[in-house]
């Protein structure tokens, strides 16, 4: 179950992070529509966001080995989330459709991450250990 949460997090860096490298004009009325339109800004945040869905996506397997990169996962989507509750709330004066289409997905993602993250896999329902650990 948590290795579905981890391949969810992933899909969430991985699937936008394609979108905005190779159809940026589409991203960009889809879910990215902040003035002015810059094919290369967009680019640099696909190919940052790819990277770190990637980065997830071979966490997958045995994320317990893979603790730095849910840490990296994990605070880039904080960051992230803060960077659209402010235009949530503060720019666009509470816009609650953005808030459900983007934030909640990221405040979701960032959650899960966290929760990842702190998981030991010490229960038989955790996280895979890896083969050479002995059971505490």
């Amino acid at each position: 179950m948590k290795n579905l949460a981890l391949l969810f997090c992933a899909l969430m860096y991985l699937l936008p992070g394609v979108a905005l490298v190779l159809v940026p004009e589409w991203s960009y009325k889809t879910f990215a529509e902040f003035q002015p339109f810059n094919r290369h800004f967009l680019g640099d945040a696909g190919v940052f966001s790819f990277a770190i869905g990637v980065g997830l996506l071979m966490a997958v397997r045995n994320p317990i080995q893979h603790r730095a990169t849910l840490a990296v996962g994990a605070v880039s989507a904080l960051l992230h989330l803060l960077n659209h509750l402010y235009d949530d709330v503060i720019v666009d004066g509470g816009n609650f459709g953005h808030l459900l289409n983007t934030s909640l997905p990221l405040a979701i993602t960032a959650g899960l991450l966290i929760w990842l993250y702190y998981d030991r896999g010490d229960s038989k329902r955790g996280l895979h250990r890896p083969k050479h650990a002995e059971p505490s």
